[in-house]
This record gives C-alpha cells, sequence and structure tokens, in this order.
C-alpha cells in the first residue's frame, strides 16, 4: 500500500510538472528513483515546485560545459542524496575555483552527507575598534577660536547698530581647527608588523577633520642614531622638527608611532630629542604593543600621571608628581633632573581618550606618562648615599 502510494504521487508530480509532454528518458529514470525514496504523503505539487526550482537553478548555473547542467542536484536531501547510485548518471565535478562548488560532510555514525555552503573568513581589522578609536580622538576636532581668518560677526553688528552707531559690518577672528599633525613612524625592523595597522591610524587621523594637515615623516636609525625624513625622503634637522614647514600657523602636535624595540631607543639621543620637542610642541609617543609589554623595551623609564593646565600645553609645561625614588639625595652623584613628562598611549579607546582629554579639554584626572630625565636615559645603577662618617672627639 505504502509503494503503491508513492507511486501515486510521483505519477501525480509528473502529470502535474509536465501536462502531456513525453517524458524523456532522463527523467523516468529520475521519477523511479523518486518514487523509491519519497515518503508516501508527498504533496505532489511542493515536489514538482522543487524540480522546477532545482531545473531552473541548473540553468542559471549553467557553464556551457557539457555535463555542468547535471552537476546540480535538486535541493531536496532526503530524495537527492538517498537515491540509489545506479538510478543517477554520474555528474561532472564543479571546478574548484567557482563560487557555488558543493560543500558536503557526512553525518555523524550515517553514510549520508549534508550539504553546506562555502564561506571565506576576511582578515582581521588592521585597526581594533576602529570606530570606538575615533571617538576617543573626538576632543582634538576643538577649534582655536583666534583664527588668522576674518568672519563677519552678526551679532556684534546689529548690536552696534541698536546702540546708535553706524550700520558698517563688524568682523571677528575665525575659528579655525587646532592642530596640524606630524606622525613620525619608526622604521625599524620590528616595527615591520604594525605597518598595517600604522596606516589605518594615520588614515583615521586624516578622516577625523580635526587636523589643518597630516603629515606622515619616517624616524630612520644609523648608527643606533634617529635621523627624521620627510614624506619626500629628505632629511630634516632634529632640532627643526617642531617648526619645519608648520607656516604661519604654528601649533604643530607631533605624534610618534613606535614599540621603543631599536636598539637605538635604549640611547639617550632620541628621548633627548623628544625632551627638546616637548619644550616647543606637545608631543606624544603611541605604542602599538600591549601595555604589559612596555617594560621590556626601552621604554622603561619611570610612570607618572600627567596633567595639563589647560588645553593645548607643550609637554615642559605638564604637571606630575615626581617618584620618591627619584629625589635628589645626598650623595648622589649624578643629578637626572630636569624632568619632562612625555604622554605614552596604546591603540586602545580608553588610553587615547585619556591623552586626548588631557590635551584639549586640561581633563584633571591626567594621562599616561614616561619621564625623561635631563640625561635621556636612567643609570643602569643608582648610586646611594654613603655611609655616615664616624665622629671623632
Amino acid at each position: 500500500m505504502i509503494t503503491s502510494s508513492r507511486h501515486s504521487s510521483v505519477r501525480n508530480c509528473a502529470s502535474y510538472f509536465f501536462a502531456s509532454s513525453p517524458v524523456p528518458d532522463s527523467l523516468g529514470r529520475l521519477l523511479a528513483a523518486l518514487g523509491a525514496s519519497v515518503p508516501a504523503d508527498t504533496d505532489p505539487q511542493l515536489l514538482a515546485d522543487a524540480m522546477w526550482l532545482a531545473a531552473a537553478r541548473a540553468a542559471a548555473d549553467d557553464t556551457g560545459e557539457p555535463g555542468a547542467a547535471a552537476s546540480s542536484t535538486p535541493p531536496i536531501p532526503t530524495a537527492a542524496e538517498s537515491a540509489p547510485a545506479q538510478a543517477s548518471e554520474p555528474s561532472a565535478p564543479a571546478p574548484a575555483d567557482t563560487a557555488d562548488a558543493d560543500v558536503s560532510a557526512l553525518r555523524p555514525g550515517g553514510t549520508t552527507r549534508v550539504r553546506g555552503v562555502p564561506l571565506s573568513l576576511g582578515r582581521a581589522a588592521p585597526l581594533p575598534g576602529a570606530l570606538a578609536v575615533g571617538r576617543a580622538l573626538q576632543p582634538l576636532r576643538r577649534t582655536w577660536r583666534r583664527g588668522t581668518g576674518m568672519r563677519l560677526d552678526v551679532d556684534a553688528t546689529v548690536e552696534h547698530y541698536a546702540r546708535g552707531g553706524p550700520l558698517v559690518p563688524l568682523f571677528a577672528p575665525r575659528p579655525e581647527r587646532w592642530f596640524e599633525v606630524v606622525v613620525i613612524v619608526d622604521t625599524s625592523l620590528s616595527m615591520s608588523v604594525w605597518g598595517e595597522t600604522t596606516h589605518a591610524l594615520v588614515r583615521l587621523l586624516g578622516s577625523l577633520g580635526a587636523f589643518r594637515t597630516v603629515h606622515t615623516w619616517q624616524l630612520d636609525w644609523q648608527d643606533a642614531q634617529p635621523h627624521v625624513r620627510d614624506h619626500c625622503e629628505r632629511a630634516i634637522p632634529a632640532d627643526r622638527v617642531p617648526l619645519h614647514g608648520s607656516g604661519a600657523h604654528g601649533r604643530r602636535l607631533i605624534v610618534i608611532v613606535s614599540d621603543c624595540a631599536a636598539r637605538g631607543w635604549h640611547h639617550p639621543r632620541p628621548w633627548q630629542l623628544l625632551s627638546a620637542w616637548g619644550r616647543q610642541a606637545p608631543v606624544a609617543l603611541v605604542n602599538p604593543m600591549p601595555q604589559r609589554l612596555w617594560r621590556r623595551s626601552a621604554l622603561d623609564l619611570p610612570a607618572v600621571r600627567a596633567t595639563a593646565p589647560q588645553a593645548g600645553t607643550r609637554n615642559s609645561a605638564l604637571n606630575y608628581r615626581l617618584p620618591l625614588r627619584w629625589h635628589p639625595r645626598p650623595g648622589h652623584r649624578e643629578n637626572l633632573g630636569p624632568w619632562q613628562a612625555l604622554p605614552v598611549t596604546s591603540l586602545t579607546p580608553h588610553s587615547l581618550g585619556a591623552w586626548t582629554r588631557t590635551l584639549m579639554h586640561a581633563d584633571p584626572h591626567g594621562c599616561d606618562a614616561v619621564l625623561i630625565p635631563a640625561t635621556g636615559r636612567l643609570p643602569h645603577t643608582i648610586p646611594l648615599a654613603p655611609p655616615p662618617r664616624p665622629q671623632t672627639h
């Protein structure tokens, strides 16, 4: 009874789908396979619709090669996958480089296969959380109220005329973007793994709309000595970095991107350069490595919390509390002062946000910084005070 019901369902499907058309030999074999595997209560109309969709998909995916249309199977796993092998003709395998290649796997503990969908996983973003990082940089959009341009002051003009003065236009300084930024990228070998991250950061700074211009320079090393080059590979005198090409506006922000792992960072010269730049402009060091690894590089200077007395201040004006360990002591033959705070930030929204709020809003909570001594680097050992001499009578 069940077998006859199956054949009846398949015959009704064939009559619904093909009407009075003659049944080809290949279709007869397909109907025989379906009759042996389709459940008895299958709706003939639904089965015909499934066959029609399978035929339409095969026609759309047809590449014109022999056997290409025969490689598509109806989207009914129970019918097509459990059909006897002798009831279907062997089909040509799909090319491996096509996007619609079939992906299947055996069911656990069974012999039937389950069809899958080809999936391609993209690469990780070079700057994780770019949207949150962009929000953390929003304080840099603060404008400089006393710009070099002029704009019509409508309120002042109306008030002047209302007080009985002549109707003449009054002008006021036009606000402009506070800084232009110079991103100095360390080109040492260890920084090659952070190339895409650095490019993403520079693009984000350029699209932020906070700077007049965004320059990308390079920090090269020759015999462990730092050399700065602009985007045209021209050498820039180290003492001219805060002012080189800034024009009449001034107000330059210097951002150094480095992991401080190069051999040159263990020498005093680069730190003395950063200290000299900090006496003329705000300077920040962006370290792409996790903070837990900073102490293993040349960034092993005393860590403090730095605050700014006003917005846009240079590094030499930052406030900090010198750790007690580095206070001058009797018998200390080497004077490490004066110190200068250098803001140091990672590429996390929290760290960048603390630095930008300190720089542009003088946030009293401050930001992370390291102290650069006058000597550039700390001594390897701290001389202890000599023991007191015994008093003689």
